[in-house]
């Protein structure tokens, strides 16, 4: 599986790295996440994207439109890739959390979890 985040909450997550090795959230009602995820074994869009935050899976919306990813990778069935949620901060709780990406193959028959860890905190 092939897949990047976006976007964590109101900041890009390459500018986020850069700064600090965890994101402290303030002030917000839901933690917003995009991005996109492929099958690249398939070369097709994966199956579905979920969110797992300390081990509990939440839905995002999947299959949006990303040409940049078909363009970037030179595979046009990349182009609706895209994936995009919010989850309520209070489903999270305040404090230090973690977060990775289950990305489904395009037959759902095998996912993975990211390799990539997002740390937070809710403050």
């Amino acid at each position: 599986m092939n897949y990047h985040i976006d976007n964590f909450g109101d900041e890009r997550i390459a500018e986020i790295f850069h700064s600090s090795p965890t994101i402290i959230v303030r002030n917000q009602k839901s933690l917003a996440i995009e991005g996109w995820a492929s099958d690249e074994t398939a070369h097709l869009p994966a199956g579905k994207v979920e969110i797992n935050i300390d081990g509990k899976l939440y839905p995002v919306t999947y299959g949006l439109d990303r040409p940049d990813v078909a363009k970037a990778y030179n595979v046009p069935a990349y182009k609706h890739s895209g994936f995009k949620g919010a989850i309520p901060i209070s489903k999270i709780g305040k404090g230090k959390h973690y977060l990775q990406l289950k990305v489904f193959s395009n037959n759902k028959k095998t996912n993975s979890l990211s390799k990539e860890i997002v740390n937070f905190e809710i403050q």
